[in-house]
């Protein structure tokens, strides 16, 4: 799992926090870009399946969720930017 400043093509018009988290998440092979940012649950959602510092990464059946502690960042296949 690695974090991305930048989603790739068309899909860095999709991150709308990147100054707040990653732009995209490369996991598994995967890309995903964020899209939404939503107030921070009592617990991550889904699947946890990786933490960093105060991160905690999660898959769902949407997609990928960035749990930053204080804002919950929703993340998108970048085959659907």
């Amino acid at each position: 799992m690695t974090f991305e400043a930048n989603a790739p093509g068309f899909c860095v018009f999709s991150a709308q926090y990147p100054d707040e988290a990653p732009a995209a998440i490369d996991y598994l092979g995967t890309t995903w870009v964020q899209r939404t940012r939503s107030a921070a649950p009592a617990q991550p959602p889904g699947t946890v399946v990786g933490r960093t510092g105060d991160w905690i990464v999660s898959t769902t059946t949407a997609g990928l969720e960035l749990d930053t502690g204080s804002s919950l960042f929703d993340y998108r296949h970048s085959g659907s930017c």
